[in-house]
């Protein structure tokens, strides 16, 4: 396999650690407890002779070559930073991964959940903070989530009639990202991408829980807290400034600075607009396809109207996501839409 030279130096200061036996050698053995996700098939395999057990990934789909690169790498910086599984090997033609086997716990045990939670979020500052030395060929001026929410919006609103607020919010992000530009340059780093609890592995005792990253397909430069919001939504928000306190290092009480609460506020803004971008895409691809009713400009126009004279409308994530009927998808959509508004102090604007 071609890796940067970054990659080829981790290789040799053994990230990757030897070879792996031939088949004839090794056992395969079902593993009904795996689940590679949407995008990746895991098997285990065990060598006869040393009862090395390994996880095997390989992509359903065969995706580009760079982003595998780009993948592997992300992989082989988690490895080195003790924040992810060892890499044994590599395989770029099958785009195949071989990596150490960790017995894992489930996040639904209750007594295991808040301790792990607060050691998954050190464990990201460990690989964000490893990552800006040893990815910085990686850094980019615009960065995620900013790239995906701006192209996305703009392939859109090329073919489809989205409605005014939607866009008084790309303009605002576009001024939120201005603003941050300095912060970025020191903060920045290579984020996971798509960091959430089932892409963190719960080892170690019930009152000493060790957590490892897995499953870096999505990963890029970017803005840190980007992370930190994924992992933190489905939880309850009362929980949410103590968890940001453990991910920044801080000691129970210590006080935050306000620059980082203003980037945490401004990411968590800027996952809103994901959401909304995201749900409205579906909504549109599906219509299209399908040829199913969608609301019109007007009528989402409408719905968020009637959304800001309403005393505690609800939140994006009280909307079940089960219904994927393009209309719940706009309406989930606009929800967010209307969060952002509000909590980026947009909703006095007129049209």
């Amino acid at each position: 396999m071609h890796l940067p030279s970054f990659c080829l130096s981790l290789v040799f200061s053994a990230t990757i650690l030897g070879a792996i036996p031939s088949s004839t050698d090794r056992t395969h053995f079902p593993t009904p407890c795996l689940n590679g996700g949407w995008h990746n098939s895991i098997r285990l395999e065990m060598d006869r002779e040393s009862g090395q057990s390994y996880v095997v990934r390989t992509q359903k789909e065969r995706v580009d070559s760079i982003k595998f690169s780009r993948m592997v790498e992300a992989a082989l910086i988690a490895a080195d930073s003790d924040t992810g599984p060892r890499v044994f090997k590599v395989d770029e033609e099958s785009q195949t991964l071989w990596m150490d086997y960790i017995p894992s716990r489930s996040w639904e045990n209750d007594a295991v959940s808040p301790l792990a939670c607060h050691e998954a979020l050190r464990q990201l500052r460990r690989f964000h903070s490893y990552s800006r030395d040893t990815a910085c060929h990686w850094y980019t001026d615009i960065c995620i989530p900013y790239t995906d929410i701006f192209s996305r919006a703009q392939a859109m609103e090329d073919r489809c009639a989205l409605p005014h607020q939607f866009k008084l919010a790309i303009d605002r992000l576009g001024s939120m990202l201005m603003e941050s530009h300095e912060w970025l340059e020191v903060h920045s780093c290579l984020c996971h991408g798509d960091f959430h609890r089932g892409n963190a592995l719960i080892t170690g005792s019930l009152k000493s829980p060790e957590v490892l990253l897995i499953d870096f397909d999505d990963a890029d430069w970017g803005h840190p807290y980007a992370d930190v919001i994924k992992f933190l939504l489905p939880l309850e928000r009362s929980r949410w400034p103590e968890l940001f306190a453990s991910y920044l290092g801080k000691q129970s009480g210590e006080p935050m600075l306000d620059e980082d609460l203003e980037q945490f506020h401004n990411m968590y803004l800027a996952t809103l607009l994901i959401v909304a971008t995201h749900r409205l895409e579906y909504a549109f691809e599906r219509a299209k396809d399908g040829g199913e009713e969608i609301l019109g400009k007007a009528e989402m126009e409408g719905f968020l109207d009637d959304l800001m004279l309403q005393e505690h409308p609800p939140s994006f994530l009280d909307i079940p996501y089960d219904d994927d009927t393009p209309q719940a998808r706009q309406r989930g959509a606009l929800y967010a839409l209307h969060e952002f508004l509000v909590r980026s102090e947009l909703s006095s604007l007129k049209r």
